[in-house]
């Protein structure tokens, strides 16, 4: 396969894993708003709790699934190098050391939205199908 016809196979795909973790992520920020609203009082509009994800402490967990983010767009961007299964594969590698963290604030936190909240469970199922097109886990 040339890596023309190879980076325009994977590109789709990627962006598909790219939406589907932009939507987990967002429902990650709502729960843990109302949360922090049950707790602190209301969130005075959307530039407001912008700053609360990027800077209280309240929020840090969050982090690790941002910075993925945030390297899948940089994958998305990269020009020198098209896209490969290897590139995705390890998108998927990553997400799964996240979750796999059991330890660690974002996996306990994810996990237990995973038995709590019903939005998660479905969109966290959208996601790993989305990151289950390059095929079985090696």
């Amino acid at each position: 396969m040339s890596q023309e016809i190879a980076a325009g196979f994977w590109r789709p795909k990627l962006d598909r894993i790219a939406e589907r973790m932009r939507v987990v992520h967002k429902l990650l920020i709502d729960e843990a708003k109302r949360e922090y609203e049950r707790t602190r009082g209301p969130v005075k509009g959307p530039y407001a709790l912008f700053a609360l994800v990027a800077q209280d402490p309240f929020f840090s967990w969050l982090q690790p699934m941002t910075r993925l983010m945030v390297e899948i767009d940089d994958l998305l961007d990269r020009k020198e190098k098209p896209l490969s299964k290897e590139d995705l594969e390890g998108v998927r590698s990553r997400f799964d050391g996240l979750l796999a963290a059991r330890t660690e604030s974002f996996s306990i936190r994810y996990l237990d939205l995973l038995h709590t909240s019903p939005d998660v469970v479905a969109e966290h199922g959208r996601l790993q199908a989305a990151l289950h097109v390059v095929g079985p886990k090696p």
